[in-house]
């Protein structure tokens, strides 16, 4: 008998363990755009270039996120920057149009109105702050309305960060963006992850604060090829794991259901 392949959409149910901690410094949101239609403001075209490119130790003090007013000439992804005023030097992380996320600070803090180079007066910004800690926030978009389909073989992995309850990851899309968040059922002209590594999940997670709020993710393995939207690995009663109205599409046989495990290894059903 021949079975046709229907499309079985699964809305996932928030998965939290939260911890509360002090600390005494506060945090601001560092957004970097990921559109794989790489449209106005775009930083990175896939999810997993978002995730390389910023993974850091958020929690550290070298850490800080620093607002400035435009870019002159560029900044490459961890380039060695320097204060012109304060002497101060940094790994820039990654730049966007008006922030830009430095690690392992040393001698001396940045000051506020200074220049902060790779080389001075050519390749550039100016600092508007004394900088703040760090939320790595990929706000994701679809401005052509194209998935961001994962090469052959490949799953988006959240992982070797070091994260805590005010430095955490957000990965979203924003309800107000017309090109990011569906309305509550799936929308092929909004922002969707599409993924086919058999065994593997679309997303998989390991790290202790995460926010995974609004995606789509469709997943094409067969069925007894383990299809799955999100795994959460090695979730502690210290983890702070949220995850909000994201749907999955999986599409399998006509006889069979593809649960979802969380937390649970890669591929686990």
């Amino acid at each position: 008998m021949k079975f046709f392949k229907p499309t079985i959409y699964l809305a996932i149910i928030a998965v939290s363990a939260m911890l509360l901690v002090n600390r005494a410094s506060a945090a601001t949101e560092f957004v970097a755009i990921v559109d794989p239609d790489n449209g106005p403001s775009t930083s990175f075209t896939s999810l997993s270039s978002w995730e390389t490119a910023v993974q850091c130790d958020l929690t550290a003090a070298t850490t800080l996120v620093f607002s400035h007013s435009g870019i002159t000439g560029s900044i490459a992804n961890g380039a060695s920057v320097t204060g012109a005023t304060s002497g101060a030097t940094a790994t820039a992380e990654h730049t966007t149009d008006s922030q830009i996320l430095l690690t392992g600070i040393a001698s001396g803090p940045f000051q506020s109105g200074e220049q902060v180079y790779v080389t001075q007066n050519v390749h550039y910004v100016v600092i508007s702050d004394a900088g703040d800690g760090a939320i790595a926030v990929a706000q994701c978009r679809s401005t052509g309305g194209s998935a961001e389909t994962l090469a052959f073989e490949t799953y988006i992995n959240i992982t070797g960060w070091t994260t805590d309850a005010d430095n955490y990851i957000k990965i979203w899309t924003d309800p107000d963006d017309p090109y990011g968040r569906h309305s509550g059922k799936w929308d092929n002209s909004k922002y969707r992850i599409s993924g086919s590594y058999e065994w593997f999940p679309v997303i998989s997670t390991d790290e202790a604060y995460v926010r995974i709020d609004g995606l789509q993710m469709e997943h094409s393995a067969d069925r007894d090829q383990g299809p799955v939207g999100i795994v959460v690995d090695a979730v502690t009663t210290s983890s702070d794991v949220r995850i909000q109205p994201s749907m999955s599409s999986v599409t399998i046989d006509a006889t069979e259901l593809v649960p979802w495990s969380m937390p649970g290894e890669p591929g686990a059903r």
